[in-house]
C-alpha cells in the first residue's frame, strides 16, 4: 500500500513507557497499528470508515444534564475531552478524509522536530522515549500543527466559545494551517491579550509503523 503524499520514510515517536498496551505491542509484533487498522477486518466498519461514517467518540454530552452550572473541578476534567470532541465533530463534518485523533498514531518527521518539542513541553516529552518507525499499510495520514491543540487546550480553560469560533479553530487545524491566533481573557480575567499557537508539525497516521529494529534495509 502506498503511502500518502508527503509522508516521510522514516517518523520519530514519543513511546510512553508507562503506556502498557504500547509498549506491550510494541515489543510482541516490534510495532504500532492504529485502531482503525486493526478493525478493518470488519465490512461494516470497513464501509463506514471509507464513505466517513465512522463514529469514534466514545463519549456524548449528556442531554439531561439536571443543571447548566458547572463547577471548576468538572470543567477542568472535561475540558481535555472537550478538545478531543470538537476537533472530531469538525473531522466528520468538513475533513472526512483526514485520520481521527482518536484513531490515529501520532508522530514527527525529524529528530530535530522531536527536539524542539522536548525543549519546548519539558519535562512531559524527554528525548530518550523517541524512537524511530517506517509507516506500513497506511491507510489516512494528515499533517498538522499540534500547537494549535495546544491553543485550544489553553482557550478552553479560559474562555466560553461559541460554535463558529469552535468551528473556526478546528477547521484552522484540519487544514493545516501554520498558525491560529486568538484573543483570549487574561488568567486574571481582567484583560484580554492575543495569543498566537506557533507552529510545529506532527503526522496523525492510520496504519503501522514498524519499528526500525525489525525493517530489513
Amino acid at each position: 500500500m502506498a503511502s500518502p503524499r508527503g509522508l516521510p520514510d522514516w517518523v520519530y515517536v514519543f513511546v510512553n513507557p508507562g503506556n502498557v498496551m504500547a509498549v506491550m505491542n510494541l515489543q510482541i509484533t516490534g510495532q504500532y497499528t492504529s485502531s482503525a487498522l486493526a478493525a478493518m477486518e470488519d465490512e461494516g466498519f470497513a464501509s463506514a470508515y471509507a464513505d466517513g461514517s465512522a463514529d469514534f467518540l466514545p463519549f456524548v454530552p449528556n442531554a439531561s444534564m439536571s443543571t447548566g452550572f458547572i463547577s471548576p473541578f468538572v470543567m477542568g476534567t472535561i475540558n481535555n475531552y472537550r478538545v478531543e470532541y470538537d476537533a472530531e465533530l469538525t473531522r466528520r463534518a468538513f475533513f472526512k478524509d483526514s485520520p481521527s485523533r482518536l484513531t490515529g498514531i501520532f508522530a514527527f518527521e525529524s529528530m530535530a522536530v522531536c527536539n524542539e518539542v522536548s525543549q519546548r513541553w519539558a519535562p512531559h516529552w524527554p528525548m530518550q522515549q523517541v524512537q524511530r518507525f517506517k509507516p506500513q499499510s497506511v491507510i489516512r495520514a494528515a499533517r498538522v500543527n499540534m500547537e494549535i491543540v495546544s491553543l485550544a487546550r489553553l482557550a478552553y480553560g479560559r474562555a466560553m466559545l461559541d460554535a463558529d469560533g469552535i468551528e473556526r479553530l478546528w477547521r484552522a487545524y484540519w487544514s493545516g494551517a501554520d498558525d491560529y491566533t486568538m484573543d483570549l481573557p487574561s488568567v486574571d480575567a481582567k484583560q484580554r491579550e492575543i495569543v498566537s499557537a506557533g507552529t510545529t508539525w506532527e503526522w496523525i497516521i492510520d496504519g503501522a509503523l514498524l519499528h526500525d529494529s525489525r525493517v530489513d534495509e
